[in-house]
């Protein structure tokens, strides 16, 4: 669903930019709470970027407040795959989908799909946007 609707915004460019995202528009479709963004000088940092938004039902599946916290101090899907996921998508300038699995903070598996997209302004990457669905598995 993120991908089609970036398809459709972006138009004949790379990729729309991040205020053609509105919430308003995502959360029409039933997913702004499932998104979460992060902006492209805090990964080309590599280790220590932080997410600018985070959806309660992604906050769900961790099971913690993440918004402003460095993505290698949370259980999460191994951090040093997401910093590629993340430069892969602002250096090809196209969207990825992955799926995986992760323990949360209270420890129970978390399996996910979740699709990333480059969003920006004059051919330049400044953002990357991302959907997660997920089921939660208490006994692991």
């Amino acid at each position: 669903m993120l991908i089609k609707q970036w398809d459709l915004l972006r138009g004949d460019r790379p990729f729309p930019s991040e205020d053609e995202f509105s919430p308003e528009i995502i959360d029409d479709m039933g997913f702004w709470e499932n998104c979460f963004l992060t902006q492209a000088h805090d990964i080309k940092r590599g280790k220590d970027y932080n997410y600018t938004y985070i959806g309660s039902n992604i906050l769900e599946a961790y099971q913690g407040d993440l918004l402003g916290v460095s993505v290698h101090s949370v259980a999460s899907p191994s951090a040093d795959n997401l910093t590629l996921r993340y430069q892969q998508v602002m250096a090809t300038q196209t969207p990825l989908t992955s799926e995986g699995e992760f323990l949360n903070a209270r420890n129970m598996n978390v399996r996910y799909r979740q699709c990333l997209v480059p969003l920006g302004k004059n051919g330049k990457v400044d953002t990357v946007m991302g959907a997660i669905r997920y089921m939660l598995y208490p006994d692991g």
